[in-house]
C-alpha cells in the first residue's frame, strides 16, 4: 500500500517530487496532476493541489477515486500561521486533529466551525501522529502535536488571532487546506495526517514573514514527510 502526499503549492512538493524515482503521471480532469513513483525504495503518490479549501477537497477526492485502492494514508504537508506566541517559523506542528474555523451553522445548534451533519473535529491517525512526532524529536525539530485549523483566508492581524485562539482554545495553527482533506478522507474511509511547519505568526507581519521563511519552511515539512516515508519503509 502506498502513502498518498498532497500540497497546497509548487514549492511544497518540489524537493519530493525531484528526489522521486520510476515516475508517471495520471492527469486529473481538473488539470492537475498526480506523480506516482518510488522515494527511497517507498511506493507513493505526490499531488498539488492548489490553494483552499476547494482546491484542496476536490483534488484529494479526485486521487482517491483514481488511485484509492493503493492508498493506505494520506499526508496533507505543507506551511501554516502559528497561534501561539511562543512559535517561531519553521516549528513543526503535526495534526492531532483538524478543524474549521471559518464555517458557522450555530443558530442550527451545530459547533462552532462544523459542517451540518458532519464531524466538529476530523481526528488523524493516531500511529501516523506518533510515527511523525519521533521522526521530528530525531532531527531535532521543535515540534507540538495538536489541533490545526482551516479557512479560507490569511489571517494577518493580533486581533483575528485572539478571536480564534478564544474560539478554539486547542489549536497551534492555522491554515487553509488541511481540515477539507481530512473532510474528504473521513468521508472516504482513509485516514490522515496534516504535517505543517510555521512560516508566519498570523500577526501584522505575516506576510512580510512568510515571505522570508516560505521555502525554508516548506523544505523542513517535506524532510518530515521523506523521514515517514522511510520509518514506514522498516516497519
Amino acid at each position: 500500500m502506498s502513502i498518498l502526499v498532497l500540497t497546497a503549492m509548487e514549492v511544497e512538493k518540489k524537493t519530493l517530487l525531484s528526489t522521486m524515482q520510476n515516475i508517471d503521471e495520471i492527469p486529473l480532469v481538473n488539470g492537475g496532476i498526480i506523480y506516482r513513483g518510488t522515494l527511497d525504495g517507498r511506493r507513493f503518490f505526490l499531488v498539488e493541489s492548489g490553494i483552499g479549501k476547494v482546491n484542496a477537497a476536490m483534488t484529494c477526492a479526485l486521487a482517491i477515486a483514481a488511485c484509492g485502492d493503493e492508498i493506505s494514508l494520506i499526508i496533507n504537508s505543507g506551511v501554516a500561521g502559528a497561534l501561539l506566541s511562543d512559535q517561531k517559523p519553521c516549528d513543526i506542528v503535526i495534526s492531532e486533529a483538524v478543524r474549521y474555523h471559518d464555517v458557522n451553522v450555530c443558530a442550527f445548534g451545530h459547533a462552532l466551525g462544523q459542517v451540518p451533519f458532519q464531524p466538529a473535529v476530523f481526528d488523524a491517525d493516531k500511529d501516523a501522529v506518533q510515527t511523525c512526532l519521533q521522526i521530528c524529536k530525531k532531527s531535532g525539530y521543535p515540534v507540538r502535536v495538536g489541533q490545526i485549523i482551516t479557512g479560507d483566508r490569511f489571517i494577518e492581524d493580533e486581533k483575528t488571532v485572539k478571536e480564534l485562539s478564544a474560539h478554539f482554545p486547542q489549536a497551534l495553527a492555522v491554515e487553509m487546506e488541511g481540515a477539507a482533506v481530512g473532510h474528504v478522507a473521513h468521508r472516504c474511509g482513509k485516514p490522515f495526517l496534516v504535517i505543517r511547519a510555521i512560516s508566519d505568526c498570523s500577526d501584522n507581519n505575516a506576510k512580510g514573514s512568510y515571505e522570508k521563511f516560505l521555502h525554508e519552511a516548506a523544505q523542513h515539512s517535506e524532510t518530515i514527510v521523506r523521514g515517514f516515508m522511510n520509518a514506514e519503509k522498516n516497519t
